[in-house]
């Protein structure tokens, strides 16, 4: 987890004075969706012994989400500032992870003694490049949960910036959270990139089931946008002898972007634990995705109820 601090919309963060401030993080994210949903979902990780950490875990209980499991140690609390794009502007983040009480604590934390109590697990590729702990904890977390027979999903989250010139090291390490996941979030270049060779949308699900002999769902999206506040979005579930694509949507007034990929993954996940269709799945998905981008903050805040209500026409009209 980590603070997130928005600079207010029209604001470049150069100019900024004023934050608005959220919590954050990609996993959280996911298990606030699946708790929204209706799930019992844990949440593991470090915060520091701190009023920020504090500050998490009071916000993961508001969400719904167990914190049994997070371990508290000396350190700091993780950040990310954001600057909001406007017209051809896009949208920046920076990030100012080095040196949290996760990066340095990771490795502490037990995962054979957890994988015994699991049903699920899902980990996002954006911890992997924060240190040698982040990554080594990532591994043996899908090494236990594998062994104990526990499905695995994965969100590669690839971020360049917190990777830098580390081209070799993201493969590698990316290509061994995708050997272990039945569910995989992934996008045709993150496959490139794993693969070592060109993948485009038309060949990424073949290659993929061919080089993944755990994998069962390989989920997508594609967003097209002119400026940040003119966007629509797609959303794609592949399994070995099927797909289904949604039409592209149009999201409407962005409020806040960040977040709708997670938002997306609990829903599909929600529905792939419940054994639903690759059409239930892709529109589940959807909904939330684009329901989260007029949400302020990182999480998705809603019920099953909206989800279906959004490809039945009522998300438009006012509730009485």
């Amino acid at each position: 987890m980590l603070l997130r601090l928005n600079a207010l919309p029209g604001v470049r963060l150069s100019q900024a004075r004023d934050f608005q401030v959220h919590v954050g993080g990609a996993e959280a994210n996911v298990a606030a969706g699946l708790a929204a949903l209706g799930h019992r979902v844990e949440h593991v990780t470090v915060l520091p012994a701190s009023a920020l950490g504090d500050l998490c875990l009071a916000d993961l209980r508001r969400s719904g989400i167990g914190v049994t499991h997070v371990l508290r140690t000396e350190g700091r609390l993780g950040s990310y500032f954001i600057e909001h794009g406007s017209g051809p502007r896009p949208a920046a983040i920076v990030y100012d992870r080095a040196g949290s009480a996760f990066a340095e604590h990771a490795d502490r934390i037990a995962w054979t003694g957890l994988a015994g109590a699991a049903r699920w697990f899902h980990l996002s590729g954006i911890n992997l490049p924060l240190s040698s702990q982040t990554s080594a904890s990532a591994l043996r977390a899908v090494e236990a949960m594998s062994s104990a027979g526990i499905p695995i999903s994965f969100d590669v989250n690839h971020r360049p910036s917190l990777w830098g010139d580390r081209v070799a090291e993201a493969a590698r390490l990316e290509r061994q959270m995708m050997d272990a996941a039945e569910v995989l979030f992934a996008s045709a270049g993150d496959l490139s990139r794993a693969l070592g060779r060109c993948v485009d949308q038309q060949n990424a699900a073949e290659l993929a089931f061919a080089s993944f002999p755990k994998l069962r769902y390989l989920i997508s999206t594609r967003r097209a946008h002119r400026g940040d506040y003119d966007q629509s979005l797609s959303m794609q579930v592949h399994t070995s002898d099927g797909a289904y694509e949604t039409e592209a949507t149009p999201v409407g007034l962005v409020v806040d972007r960040i977040g709708s990929g997670d938002a997306l993954a609990a829903a599909a996940l929600d529905g792939i634990m419940r054994g639903a269709s690759l059409q239930q799945i892709a529109e589940a998905g959807l909904a939330a995705g684009i329901l989260k981008i007029g949400i302020a903050g990182d999480r998705w805040v809603g019920t099953r109820d909206e989800l279906a209500d959004f490809h039945s026409g009522i998300g438009g009209d006012v509730k009485r």
